[in-house]
């Protein structure tokens, strides 16, 4: 895989929750097979590994604002694609 992008932010070196440099990349739209499509799309955002883990360990707000946030950008920027036709779910 090439250099990952992000159609979210453009700044991946960066912790999006605190501001400490991201040691790994968050797929906002995860699961079995909705990190691929996230990838293709460029749904990501960079966090520490401690947020990332924080994220991932329970069903919490931060998640349901990058869910969110990689909605809108996604419609904004695919306004020809449907997110819940590609996705299943609404998260706005």
């Amino acid at each position: 895989m090439g250099k990952t992008i992000s159609i979210i932010t453009s700044d991946l070196t960066t912790c999006k929750v605190c501001g400490r440099p991201a040691t790994e990349i968050h797929h906002c739209i995860h699961g079995t097979a909705n990190k691929r499509i996230a990838d293709k799309y460029h749904l990501v955002v960079g966090l520490c590994s401690e947020h990332h883990r924080e994220l991932h360990d329970s069903n919490n707000q931060m998640d349901r604002h990058f869910q969110k946030l990689a909605q809108l950008a996604f419609e904004a920027h695919y306004p020809n694609l449907n997110f819940k036709e590609i996705f299943g779910r609404n998260y706005l």
